[in-house]
């Protein structure tokens, strides 16, 4: 009955650690530019202008209308060019910063939030 019971705590305690490990926030989704227009100042975020930029599958595509794929290496941080240059990056809670330029990641907390704070601009 002991060994029973151990086995199954064990079980449970093993969920329980996996879970709350993969709580790690994701990089993989959708990504819009944010960017200010230089003669009228206005701010955007849409994926019109700049197009979408993709995370999937450890590759990234379409940032800046860039034809280029990029390798994604989370442990170090960095995206990858297909001649090997390294572009380090940032990421939290849905905002991804690299090359100087911020993208959020469409669906998150912050991605609605930048929105809402550019259409209530608009409104002034």
């Amino acid at each position: 009955m002991k060994k029973v019971l151990v086995g199954l705590v064990t079980v449970v305690a093993t969920f329980f650690l996996t879970a709350c490990g993969s709580n790690k926030d994701s990089l993989e989704g959708e990504y819009h530019l944010y960017w200010v227009a230089s003669n009228t100042g206005e701010e955007h975020l849409d994926g019109e202008s700049a197009g979408i930029m993709t995370i999937e599958n450890s590759m990234m595509k379409g940032a800046d209308n860039n034809s280029d794929d990029f390798i994604v290496d989370e442990e170090k941080s960095v995206f990858i060019s297909e001649s090997g240059r390294e572009y380090p990056y940032t990421y939290k809670d849905g905002v991804l910063v690299f090359d100087g330029d911020q993208y959020y990641k469409i669906g998150t907390k912050a991605y609605q939030e930048k929105k809402k704070e550019i259409e209530n601009q608009k409104k002034d």
